[in-house]
Formats: structure tokens, sequence, C-alpha cells
């Protein structure tokens, strides 16, 4: 099954049984929210951006995420996930 939605502007398609999800921010993001989605079955967590430099990097070797960036305004990196 897939799932078909709008993001940043495109349309895509992505699979029902994994979504690839991008968090901004280290503060709630790593107390909150990396927890939770890394806690379900159907999530995983593949980008995580920080606007403090190192922070984004350190989340990610915390949580293992795939990629961190250190300012969430850079559009390439929300090819990454799907919300």
């Amino acid at each position: 099954m897939k799932v078909t939605g709008t993001a940043n502007g495109e349309r895509r398609t992505v699979p029902a049984n994994r979504l690839r999800v991008g968090v901004i921010g280290t503060g709630f993001g790593a107390q909150v929210q990396i927890p939770a989605f890394a806690a379900h079955s159907r999530a995983r967590v593949v980008a995580v951006a920080s606007g403090t430099p190192g922070k984004a990097r350190e989340m990610a070797r915390r949580f293992d995420i795939p990629q961190a960036f250190d300012d969430y305004r850079f559009r390439n990196w929300r090819w990454f996930w799907d919300f």
C-alpha cells in the first residue's frame, strides 16, 4: 500500500508501511519528538536540523539518525523525509 500527498509543493507517493520523518530543532525535538517517532514501528527519523552548529550532529549520533543539518532553511535536506 502507498500513500500519496503533497510536501513542500511536491507531490510524493511513499510506502504506507514506513514514514520517513525529519525533525527541526534539538530542544523539544530531542526530548519528545525524536524518541516518540523512534519508538513507533511505522516511523523512522531520517534527518534532524538545528540552528545551533553541532547540535544536529550530536542528536544524529545519539539517536542513530542518518542525516544532520545545521540550518533548517537548507531546502535540499527536505528531500530526505516524507513528513
